[in-house]
């Protein structure tokens, strides 16, 4: 019973650093794009709420187009090999166009907050942060 209530703790532990990593993480997020777009406090003030709200609706996007994988998974020996593909394929043009939907959405509201000149600036550290996420820091090597 001891042991159970060690592992049982050891999972709840684990649980709440993983809770704690994804904070530090968007604490960390929070702070490379606040510096990267030198918002100002009342600047911070009006673009933070739009984008939460594009980073809400793209998260659920996520998580709608990931639960239809699983029901698919689940259901992949019913269904014959082609259509399994086909339908894999299909959730992954799904999962793409719907960002790609909600960010083109968020642009034009991103606008009403930042100057363009900003919301590039947006853009270009999401995409530095993606890439070091992926272990992609540095600029491509010239010549390539």
């Amino acid at each position: 019973m001891r042991k159970a209530g060690r592992l049982i703790l050891l999972i709840l532990g684990l649980g709440w650093a993983q809770e704690g990593r994804a904070e530090r993480l968007k604490s960390l997020r929070i702070a490379l794009i606040t510096e990267a777009l030198e918002l100002t406090p009342e600047e911070a003030q009006v673009f933070w709420p739009v984008y939460n709200a594009r980073d809400a609706a793209l998260q659920k996007h996520r998580e709608d187009v990931h639960d239809q994988l699983l029901r698919l998974r689940a259901e992949r020996k019913d269904i014959p090999p082609q259509a399994y593909a086909d339908s894999v394929s299909a959730l992954y043009f799904r999962l793409w166009e719907g960002e790609a939907s909600i960010r083109k959405a968020y642009h034009d509201r991103l606008l009403k907050v930042l100057s363009p000149q900003k919301v590039a600036k947006l853009y270009m550290t999401e995409l530095r942060m993606v890439r070091r996420a992926l272990g992609e820091g540095g600029p491509p090597p010239h010549g390539r």
